[in-house]
């Protein structure tokens, strides 16, 4: 019975650790992330699937990393058909833009890119001599 406790206390720790999943109505583990970021994509046709492709544009001034980019291929009511999120790579620098592909998406009336979540890197405030 000890043993069963401690396995769903364990579940339920780590269910809670998980955060939000990618939805049609959640689209951002940080909602504030149009204040940060601009995204402009493209989609291509690939024969029976789409890329995504584009810029994530910094436009605070301080460096971003871990920034992942959820596209997703949604329907014309805005149900989500398929969905993927990506990492940029390396830093974004404050007030640069950093390229991005999402492949293997299907074809679909709408599609939606948004940051899905980022950590921002804070100045310690020595400057370089």
């Amino acid at each position: 019975m000890k043993h069963i406790m401690l396995v769903s206390a364990a579940l339920l720790l780590f269910a809670g650790c998980v955060g939000p999943m990618p939805s049609a109505t959640v689209t951002t583990a940080n909602p504030v992330w149009q204040t940060y970021f601009k995204i402009a994509y493209d989609v291509e046709n690939r024969g029976e699937q789409r890329k995504i492709s584009g810029y994530v544009i910094n436009e605070y001034g301080a460096a971003m990393s871990s920034v992942q980019v959820l596209a997703q291929a949604l329907d014309a009511s805005e149900q989500v058909l398929a969905q993927k999120i990506v990492y940029l790579p390396g830093v974004l620098p404050g007030f640069g833009r950093s390229y991005f592909e999402v492949g293997g998406l299907p074809p679909a009336p709408n599609y939606r890119v948004t940051v899905w979540s980022f950590d921002r890197i804070e100045s310690d405030g020595k400057f370089p001599r």
